[in-house]
C-alpha cells in the first residue's frame, strides 16, 4: 500500500514538473531527466538510465518499471511535500534559484546550483567576472550570468532576465557545481578545502 502511495507521489511530481517547467514534454533537473509522450512518462538519472516508467490512466499512474532507490524516492517525496502550496511555474522567477533548490532539491532545474554558485562567488569577490582553472564566471550589466568552459571557450550556462536560457552542462559539470554548492553551504568544508574542484 505504501509503495503505491509513494509511486503516485512520484508520478504526480513528475507530471507537475513537466507541465510547469518542462519544454516539449521534457524536464531536465539537476539530477534527473523526465520525459513524456502522451500519457507515458520516463524518469532517468543523469547517466540516461531509466529508473522508472509509468502511464497515466484515468485516475492514477500505473508503473511499468520502478528501479528507484530509497534516496531517489525521498527526493520526489520531499519535493512533493515542500511544493504543496507553491506554484512551481513561477518559482524561479519570483524567488530565484536558491529557493527553487530549497523546495525542489535534486529536482530543481538543471543548472540551478551553477547559477547560485556563480552569483555567490561574484558577490563574495565583488567582481563581475572570475577566472577559475576550469570555468570562467561572468555577470553582465543586467545581472545575468554566464559560465564558460575554459577548455572549449563555450558558454555552458547562461541566464536571460534571471532565468536559465542556455544549459549545455554535462553530468560532470553538474556534479562539480553540486559539490561547490555543498561546500558553499557548509563553511567548515570551505575551510578544509580551499581549492574547490572548479579550480582544476
Amino acid at each position: 500500500m505504501f509503495d503505491d502511495f509513494r509511486q503516485q507521489v512520484m508520478a504526480a511530481v513528475s507530471v507537475a514538473l513537466v507541465a510547469k517547467l518542462g519544454v516539449d514534454g521534457k524536464y531536465e533537473a539537476e539530477n534527473y531527466r523526465i520525459q513524456s509522450q502522451n500519457d507515458l512518462y520516463e524518469i532517468s538519472n543523469l547517466d540516461g538510465k531509466a529508473i522508472a516508467k509509468f502511464e497515466l490512466q484515468s485516475d492514477r499512474a500505473v508503473f511499468v518499471e520502478d528501479r528507484t532507490t530509497v534516496e531517489q524516492q525521498i527526493d520526489f517525496t520531499k519535493t512533493a511535500f515542500k511544493t504543496t502550496t507553491v506554484d512551481m511555474a513561477s518559482l524561479t522567477q519570483n524567488q530565484g534559484y536558491l529557493a527553487a533548490l530549497d523546495k525542489l532539491g535534486d529536482l530543481a532545474p538543471a543548472g540551478a546550483r551553477g547559477v547560485v554558485v556563480v552569483e555567490n562567488v561574484l558577490n563574495e569577490t565583488g567582481q563581475e567576472s572570475f577566472k577559475g582553472g576550469y570555468y570562467d564566471f561572468q555577470r553582465n550589466q543586467d545581472g545575468d550570468i554566464a559560465i564558460v568552459n575554459n577548455h572549449t571557450g563555450e558558454d555552458i550556462l547562461r541566464t536571460t532576465q534571471g532565468q536559465i536560457s542556455l544549459n549545455t552542462m554535462t553530468p560532470n559539470d553538474l556534479n562539480n557545481f553540486q559539490q561547490a554548492f555543498q561546500r558553499m553551504n557548509s563553511p567548515q568544508l570551505m575551510l578544509e578545502q580551499s581549492s574547490p574542484d572548479l579550480e582544476r
